[in-house]
C-alpha cells in the first residue's frame, strides 16, 4: 500500500506511465484470502507452504483438482481485489505470476474462471515461454543453471500453446 500510494502520487510526473500487473503469488509470504480459505496452499499461520511441482501434480489429480482450484480462486480474487484497492479499477488488468505459476493448468483455469465470474476487464495474461538454447550455447552458464530449471522450462514450453489459446479467448491478445 505504501508503494501504491507513492506510485499514485508520482505518476503524473512521468513521461510514460508503466503498465501495472497483478503479480500472483502462491509460493512465498502470507495468503490474502484469509484463514481457512486455502488450507492446502497455506499453513495454519496463513503462510504459503506449497511448491510449483505440487501445484502441477494437483492439476492432474482428479480427487484434489476441484478443491485446489476453489482455493486458488479465493486467493486469486483476494490478490486481485488488493491490487484494485491500491491502484483503482480504471485500467484493464494484466496478470503474471511469481515463478510462472500462472502457467500451471489448475492455476490458469482458476484465474480464467475468476476473471469471468468477477467480470474483470483484462488486457494481458503472461504466457511464459522460456528459451533453453541460450543456456546450451554458452558453456559459462551451465554451472549457473540447475537441472530442475531445464525440466521447468521444458514444461512451460509444452504448456504454453494450450494456455495461449485459452488466454486469447479472454483477452484477445496475440
Amino acid at each position: 500500500e505504501k508503494y501504491a500510494d507513492r506510485y499514485l502520487e508520482d505518476r503524473g510526473a512521468w513521461k510514460k506511465e508503466p503498465l501495472l500487473t497483478v503479480h500472483l503469488n502462491f509460493m512465498e509470504g502470507k495468503a490474502l484470502a484469509g484463514p481457512g480459505a486455502a488450507p492446502d496452499l497455506a499453513d495454519s499461520r496463513g503462510y504459503f507452504c506449497i511448491s510449483w511441482g505440487r501445484l502441477l501434480l494437483w492439476s492432474f489429480c482428479p480427487w484434489k483438482y476441484g478443491k485446489i482450484k476453489e482455493e486458488l480462486k479465493a486467493e486469486i480474487k483476494a490478490q486481485t481485489e488488493g491490487f484494485i484497492r491500491c491502484f483503482g479499477r480504471e485500467q484493464p488488468l494484466r496478470f503474471d505470476g511469481h515463478q510462472h505459476t500462472q502457467m500451471i493448468p489448475v492455476v490458469y483455469r482458476a484465474l480464467l474462471e475468476v476473471i469471468r465470474e468477477e467480470g474483470y476487464r483484462v488486457s494481458y495474461i503472461r504466457v511464459t515461454k522460456e528459451p533453453v538454447l541460450p543456456f546450451l550455447k554458452e558453456a559459462s552458464l551451465w554451472r549457473t543453471y540447475r537441472p530442475v530449471n531445464w525440466i521447468k522450462n521444458l514444461l512451460l514450453n509444452v504448456l504454453a500453446p494450450v494456455m495461449e489459446r485459452k488466454v486469447r479467448l479472454v483477452t484477445g491478445q496475440e
